[in-house]
């Protein structure tokens, strides 16, 4: 009954509303996942120094899940978010060590049959690089992006290609605007890729 109360402002766009509701209640609803989950999203997306503050709340849900050796149930948007923030408040290495994580789990789960299809790695990546695209940061973006969608057949979805297409978008715009200039490399990649 409480999410769903957290879930009417959340709906609202009134974040900031959603946490202090989500906080009012933290001792009800404790360290469980799902308000963890929540109250991490509502300071994520109030940005600012509310990036700082989401971090604890992601890190109780991977801290839930690394005992039972399984990020994958966590959901990939959380994970994304979380190395987002990371690199947001300076801390790159965390955040590389999520991703690397979760690339280590998701390939053991693949390999050892216990899951057919996996696109937490992707996902990560793609918002990974969807920042550093943002942030004008399109030499390492854009070859994070592609890294998400490797290999192709099996990334490369209207989902996907959604978020990817911005990517390049933003990128077209600037480099006709001669507000950055492309790489040889970095063409070459896109050609390949396309």
């Amino acid at each position: 009954l409480l999410m769903l109360q957290a879930k009417a402002l959340w709906d609202q766009g009134e974040y900031a509303k959603t946490e202090a509701f989500l906080q009012q209640h933290s001792e009800i609803l404790g360290d469980n996942d799902v308000f963890c989950e929540n109250m991490a999203h509502s300071l994520f997306l109030q940005q600012g120094d509310k990036f700082e503050e989401s971090i604890p709340y992601y890190e109780m849900l991977i801290n839930s899940h690394t005992d039972a050796s399984n990020l994958l149930e966590l959901s990939a948007m959380a994970l994304a978010n979380l190395c987002v923030a990371y690199i947001l408040t300076n801390q790159n290495e965390e955040a590389e060590a999520v991703m690397k994580a979760i690339a280590l789990e998701e390939d053991n789960a693949l390999t050892m049959g216990e899951v057919t299809e996996s696109y937490h790695n992707s996902i990560v990546n793609l918002a990974v690089g969807t920042l550093y695209c943002e942030r004008g940061n399109y030499d390492f973006g854009v070859g994070r992006v592609l890294k998400s969608l490797e290999p192709f057949d099996k990334n490369l979805s209207p989902d996907t290609w959604f978020y990817t297409k911005r990517c390049f978008l933003s990128l077209a715009s600037k480099v006709s605007k001669l507000m950055f200039l492309m790489t040889d490399t970095m063409c070459q990649d896109i050609n390949d890729f396309l």
